[in-house]
């Protein structure tokens, strides 16, 4: 006789199995084998299958404790990387609204028109050549929308400081707050003398374009027919009564059409 290890399937307990040696070694794995502790009959190599199962078990947990950890890691890698990149962006915005704010002390720290520098009507600064845009789009790691305003030369050179400050754009506008509209000198014509002349608005002249009287005409017997073929269905009917009823129609019908074709 010799003994191999087993375990029941049904009760998970082990136990020793009892083989005879005389057993070919083909028919071991169909012999059945009772469980002495719940009484389950089942073949050696579900036995045999438990038993390994059993055996196998603490590795497998060691694999899924590694590998949860290993997804536990990667997990707060993540965090950390989006952390560190919300608060780069946070930290470029504060920085182009900090120098959004110095801007209007630099303006004025400036020299004033006709003392070394043309006067600029507009939104361009010019010390430096650039000018503000407003950009529209959405923030690359959140993907919360977020307005802001740039100084750049170009529209390209605004959309490319944008995307360094982690923004993606979606509509780049000028900054209408900072376009200043530039005076327009008076007109004053004046006489060969040198006298002004006083200039009055011009009355503005309505055209008013009129129907020929021959349509109306013409729109006028086609109705006259219209209604005599009426009267002439109520009172007579027949042939006479439709036929004054077609030729109203087709009467009305021209006048109309020479009316909207010569005078619109």
């Amino acid at each position: 006789m010799s003994t191999i290890k087993g375990a029941c399937p049904k009760c998970h307990r082990e136990l020793d199995i009892e083989i005879d040696d005389s057993a070919a070694e083909a028919t071991v794995p169909q012999l059945y084998v009772s469980c002495d502790h719940c009484g389950a009959e089942k073949k050696v190599t579900a036995f045999r299958k438990e038993y390994r199962w059993q055996q196998d078990a603490p590795e497998r947990e060691r694999v899924a404790r590694e590998a949860a950890a290993r997804k536990q890691a990667q997990r707060e890698a993540k965090a950390v990387q989006r952390e560190e990149r919300k608060r780069q962006t946070v930290a470029a915005l504060e920085e182009a609204e900090r120098a959004a704010k110095r801007q209007p002390e630099r303006d004025r720290a400036a020299p004033a028109p006709g003392q070394g520098q043309p006067e600029s009507h507009g939104q361009s600064n010019t010390r430096t050549g650039a000018i503000k845009y407003h950009i529209t789009g959405v923030e690359r790691t959140s993907g919360k929308p977020i307005e802001i305003t740039l100084e750049a030369p170009t529209p390209s050179a605004a959309e490319e400081q944008a995307n360094r400050l982690g923004v993606v754009v979606e509509r780049l506008d000028l900054d209408q707050s900072a376009i200043i509209p530039a005076p327009a000198a008076p007109l004053v014509p004046s006489t060969p003398s040198g006298q002004p002349v006083i200039m009055r608005p011009a009355k503005q002249v309505q055209t008013i374009e009129k129907t020929g009287k021959q349509w109306k005409g013409a729109q006028l017997v086609g109705g006259l027919l219209l209604v005599a073929a009426l009267a002439a269905a109520w009172f007579v009917g027949g042939v006479l009564a439709w036929s004054m009823f077609i030729l109203g129609v087709i009467v009305l019908v021209v006048a109309h059409v020479g009316a909207w074709w010569y005078h619109g």
